[in-house]
């Protein structure tokens, strides 16, 4: 059917799945390659061949995809936390938190993406420059719930009990925080 009609995206497709199941991957790949040419519309090459890559742990492949990935959709927050994850596996720290303080400059008004790059920060022991994220969050806006519960685990990682409890309580208090996350602190 392929070789009949080369420009049928679904004939395309379901030669590559076939190759895949066949467990044909390099002939799956060339597929997949070929179609994101000749298709230039369609994003399922592209996730197609992050799956393949992905679990081959290709990671230099997976980053290029995704680059190529966000090249055509924008960055977006997946697309930044799975180049995230994956130059941490390839112990690339510097890359790694590039990626995320990228989002923060494309995104510089959205103060969850400052909060999710303070996140990252404090899961990756780099606890000052957390606490500064933080602050700089509730500085722009004091009652962001994402802040002052990132703020509260914070506290409570470097072993700071007694604002650790103050931060539980204003987020208790705070009437802007959803009731749902009320009853998880309680």
């Amino acid at each position: 059917a392929v070789k009949g009609d080369p420009d049928n995206f679904w004939y395309n497709q379901a030669l590559a799945g076939y190759y895949q199941q066949e467990g044909k991957t390099e002939k799956a790949i060339d597929l997949y390659n070929q179609m994101m040419v000749r298709f230039p519309s369609k994003e399922d090459p592209l996730f197609a061949l992050i799956d393949i890559y992905g679990r081959a742990s290709n990671y230099e492949k997976l980053i290029e995809t995704l680059d190529l990935l966000e090249d055509k959709t924008g960055k977006s927050e997946q697309i930044t936390m799975e180049k995230f994850r994956i130059y941490l596996q390839m112990k690339d720290d510097k890359k790694a938190f590039a990626e995320i303080e990228g989002l923060v400059k494309e995104y510089p008004l959205d103060m969850r993406y400052l909060t999710v790059l303070g996140d990252v920060y404090l899961q990756n022991d780099k606890k000052e420059q957390a606490y500064e994220t933080y602050r700089k969050v509730l500085s722009v806006e004091p009652n962001n719930p994402q802040a002052l519960y990132s703020l509260a685990n914070y506290y409570e990682q470097t072993g700071q009990k007694e604002l650790y409890e103050q931060q539980i309580d204003t987020l208790l208090l705070n009437k802007g925080v959803d009731t749902n996350l009320k009853m998880n602190l309680m």
